[in-house]
């Protein structure tokens, strides 16, 4: 049994050896705290940035208020009718 670095909880870790390889198994019980792990510990290296998220009512990340205004531009309909 491991203790998951981020949030404390044991579980049973994948037995099979792979030297060299990295598997999320071996710093989390799961794929979210191992993600969580690896952005902590990149963050405490200096190799990436913290930036806050500001999410949105629908857990997505916040829109740029300038994004709005740059929709992609509309196909003008052509004068003449297309054949078939």
């Amino acid at each position: 049994m491991l203790i998951c670095k981020v949030c404390g909880k044991q579980y049973e870790a994948c037995q099979t050896p792979n030297p060299g390889i990295f598997r999320w198994r071996d710093v989390g019980c799961s794929i979210e705290c191992a993600e969580k792990y690896i952005h902590d510990v990149m963050l405490a290296r200096g190799e990436i940035k913290d930036e806050p998220e500001t999410p949105d009512k629908t857990g997505t990340k916040a829109v740029d208020a300038g994004a709005e205004k740059q929709a992609a531009p509309t196909r003008k309909k052509s004068k003449t009718p297309e054949k078939a």
